[in-house]
């Protein structure tokens, strides 16, 4: 994706949600369960093992529909660090490209 590309996550995802989060690397079940506010990992589940890695959680509900696991090492993009969460609503992003690769920020 070229620099400054705008991004709608609503638009190109397809499965039904209604709020993404991320984990902070090394996250166990108890801390995601926590993040997101009800119990949708086991206890004993892992988040991200690496702080350059992003786990992304997509709910709907009360219900986790899909994860994302996020390598910008592989080629994939991250998201701007300071992105904790954000609504379906909000799911609106520029492209910023670096020597780090591709970041997804806030417009």
């Amino acid at each position: 994706m070229p620099e400054g590309t705008q991004v709608d996550l609503a638009q190109v995802l397809s499965i039904p949600w209604d709020r993404a989060v991320l984990m902070e690397p090394y996250s166990d079940g108890v801390a995601m369960n926590e993040r997101l506010g009800f119990r949708g990992f086991r206890d004993d589940a892992s988040g991200p093992m690496d702080e350059a890695n992003q786990f992304v959680v997509f709910v709907q509900g009360q219900t986790v529909v899909s994860t994302a696991s996020l390598f910008p090492e592989s080629g994939s993009f991250r998201f701007d660090p300071t992105i904790t969460e954000f609504s379906r609503e909000d799911a609106k992003f520029v492209v910023e490209r670096s020597g780090a690769g591709v970041t997804l920020t806030r417009p």
